[in-house]
């Protein structure tokens, strides 16, 4: 039989629930919800939000570089 594995941070992915929300780690969950196939709003909390925003520039940005910057060959 398998264990229920929630992969959060934090609870070393052997909890039997889902974590709790909180924001010890914004990145980590601004990261999951690239995974959401629908449209959305993040209203709380703002560090979420904030993480989201910088997750998304980032993104934005690998769109607009050429593959040569950034390397060192």
């Amino acid at each position: 039989m398998a264990s229920a594995q929630s992969g959060a941070p934090g609870d070393g992915g052997t909890g039997p629930h889902p974590p709790r929300p909180t924001t010890d780690e914004p990145d980590w969950y601004a990261e999951q919800l690239t995974a959401v196939r629908a449209a959305f709003r993040i209203v709380a909390p703002p560090e979420l939000r904030e993480a989201a925003r910088v997750l998304g520039q980032r993104l934005l940005r690998a769109d607009t570089l050429s593959l040569d910057e950034g390397h060192d060959d």
